[in-house]
């Protein structure tokens, strides 16, 4: 009412005021206020670090960031999030506490407790700054706040419509609206046209939390958004290698956090929820297996295979997917058990739902106990399954697989059974898959010394793989270029790309395919070292 008036009374007067939330006088604009920046790379010194220092000092005059310490005071400003209130709060305990021990109790909210008592109320604690914001909201506000926390890692709307249910008489947009003006939800804008998310701070998440456990619907809130991000797990089924996996991969990548939480709440009760667990990291494999995220992958469908041991259709998927990426990381030992209790779990449940994918990962078992012939037949017979029964996705990989081995055992049908795999994908819009069957392509063409066709094929596959952020794959075809350059005497550029590959596949978790990468490479890598001598070789690819 004050600012209104003197607007009013004096139309050229500018006033400047900070506040948690939107004034709504008119007039007004709004300039939003970002937490100190705090994501920095290992030796930067952010704004959020400076100011832990200077208030750390304030407290204890023979603190300083060193280099022995920055790593984890850059952790505790990074849990943070930036959040100034609460980067002098724990810098006070500095006094009190080592900053291991700091960064080890960020989410006890007595460590956030000022002894200033000079300070207003609202600013000695931080719990007590976040209450005064929680007084401040409607019913519906507060309610609608304590069920966000559920989220992790940020929500759509449409997933706070579909899990939130926080006042029959204030739909959840309305009340988030409010949360959105008093700053206690942040509006992130949509990038490349993707619709716009939300996300609350973590100490912000963690107050929220804690009201959530208090009510008597959590479970029920928590039930919600596991169903909802399982619809997502679940289109990996139906999207996998169709025109639609792209944005499947580009959804599932922004909600990771989500599904992470939605796993981690089907194990918690697994006995009510044990066939949700399987079934979506059963649905999520292939996200983990081309997103270099194949340890977690593993770890999930592990986890949820301990959880209930009760034979099921849903745990012989699981056993299968499990398989696969056992494999893909050259756990052969661990393979080969997993296929033995799908075995026996198909049989006792009489399922064939997921026989394809079992076939295919017996094909890459076997293939790498060194029986190539037997490992083709199976990945064709897992191939002919799956497309059998309209599994694109199974199809596909068993296809690629089969022309793979075909190439390595160097069977005559190896460069008809590279087309026919590279025509599939591209016939059914498996962009990932095409760029897989683009580098057996190459493969086929480079003992016949036709370069120009193994290059452009090599190329086209990078650029497809960069798309999805593949590493891994990225290294196949860097080396085909590599192989490439070898035959024709480039030798110091061959060595170079083989340094750039070999540095990929450092982070990469697909060891199977680096192991046949590498057996189809010794003989240019045996070559390269004879042409440069040993240490220009190690020269070169360091570079």
């Amino acid at each position: 009412m004050l600012i209104s008036n003197l607007l009013a009374a004096a139309p050229q007067v500018r006033i400047i005021a900070t506040s948690r939330h939107v004034r709504g006088v008119e007039g007004e604009q709004i300039v939003p206020v970002p937490t100190l920046r705090h994501e920095s790379e290992a030796d930067e010194w952010t704004e959020a670090v400076a100011l832990f220092q200077e208030r750390a000092a304030a407290s204890d005059p023979n603190f300083e960031v060193t280099a022995d310490n920055r790593a984890v005071i850059s952790a505790i400003c990074q849990r943070l999030e930036g959040v100034p209130l609460a980067l002098k709060l724990a810098a006070a305990r500095i006094r009190h506490f080592t900053p291991n021990e700091v960064l080890d109790h960020l989410d006890d909210m007595a460590l956030f407790t000022s002894t200033e008592h000079t300070r207003p109320a609202r600013h000695r604690a931080l719990e007590a700054a976040i209450e005064w914001s929680y007084g401040l909201c409607t019913p519906a506000g507060r309610r609608l706040w304590a069920e966000l926390s559920v989220f992790s890692g940020g929500f759509s709307l449409d997933a706070v419509e579909a899990v939130c249910h926080a006042d029959a008489h204030e739909p959840p947009r309305a009340a988030l609206s409010g949360l959105v003006d008093k700053s206690i939800v942040t509006r992130l804008p949509g990038a490349d046209g993707q619709r716009a998310r939300c996300r609350m701070l973590e100490t912000v998440r963690q107050f929220a939390a804690d009201r959530l456990a208090s009510l008597p619907t959590e479970r029920a809130v928590r039930i919600r958004h596991r169903d909802h991000f399982r619809k997502l797990a679940d289109r990996g089924d139906t999207d996998y290698c169709r025109v639609s996996e792209g944005a499947w991969f580009a959804e599932v990548g922004q909600e990771h956090a989500n599904l992470r939480a939605a796993l981690e709440f089907c194990l918690s009760e697994p006995e009510q929820s044990s066939t949700a667990a399987l079934d979506m990291a059963s649905s999520l494999r292939p996200y983990w297996e081309h997103y270099g995220l194949m340890h977690e992958g593993y770890r999930r469908l592990t986890a949820a295979l301990e959880a209930d041991s009760t034979p099921t259709a849903s745990r012989a998927r699981a056993l299968a997917n499990a398989c696969e990426l056992a494999v893909l990381m050259a756990e052969i030992a661990s393979a080969a058990e997993l296929l033995d209790e799908y075995d026996a779990t198909a049989t006792e449940t009489t399922s064939d739902d997921s026989r394809s994918s079992a076939l295919l990962a017996s094909a890459l078992v076997t293939f790498s106990t060194g029986s190539l012939e037997k490992a083709l037949d199976l990945a064709e017979d897992a191939a002919e399954l799956a497309f059998d029964n309209d599994d694109v996705g199974a199809g596909t990989e068993a296809l690629s697989a089969a022309a793979l081995i075909a190439f390595l055992s160097n069977d005559e049908r190896a460069e008809e059974l590279a087309y026919r795999h590279l025509a599939t994908a591209d016939a059914l819009g498996a962009q990932i898959e095409k760029a897989v069957g683009l580098w057996i392509v190459g493969l086929n063409h480079w003992p016949q010394d036709d370069h120009a066709r193994v290059m452009d094929a090599m190329r086209e596959g990078i650029m497809l793989f960069q798309q999805f952020r593949q590493p891994g794959s990225t290294a196949l075809c860097i080396e085909g270029l590599a192989w490439v350059a070898a035959s024709t005497g480039d030798n110091y550029r061959a060595a170079r790309l083989v340094g750039a590959a070999k540095t990929i596949w450092k982070y990469s978790q697909m060891h199977l395919p680096e192991r046949m990468t590498a057996q189809i490479g010794q003989a240019v890598d045996r070559r390269l070292r004879e042409h440069l001598g040993e240490d220009t070789y190690a020269i070169e690819i360091a570079t």
